[in-house]
């Protein structure tokens, strides 16, 4: 299980899939964890008893792409299969979550995250 942020893309993913969006985006306070099985990628936000949504994780659909938030733009993981509506667009809870440390670690976090995907950060962490 890793703790993880998503935005509005998540939001919207939610509708298509008709899925409840409350609790998923980043306007939300609230949990979201990736939950990473052998057969699968599962999104689960708030309390519940099953998650949202999952992707298979044999998906080769890793990559960075950058999403807009507010005035920004910023680098999230996202989860796909081509088989399937389904994505999941995260990016790893930082720890510490001070923000003085944030910088630090957001690289580092997110290399991790791809590696307990199964990926080569160096394959999957290069912009486009």
């Amino acid at each position: 299980m890793r703790p993880v942020q998503s935005f509005h893309p998540m939001v919207e993913m939610a509708l298509r899939l008709d899925v409840s969006p409350r609790g998923v985006g980043y306007r939300e306070l609230s949990c979201q964890v990736l939950a990473i099985l052998p057969d699968r990628v599962e999104y689960w936000a708030t309390s519940g008893d099953e998650p949202r949504w999952s992707v298979p994780s044999i998906s080769e659909e890793v990559r960075l792409v950058a999403v807009r938030v507010d005035l920004r733009k910023i680098d999230v993981l996202q989860i796909a299969d081509t088989g399937s509506p389904a994505k999941i667009e995260v990016r790893p809870v930082l720890r510490p979550v001070w923000t003085s440390y944030r910088a630090k670690y957001r690289q580092e976090a997110m290399e991790q995250l791809v590696r307990d995907l199964g990926h080569e950060p160096s394959d999957v962490l290069v912009e486009p």
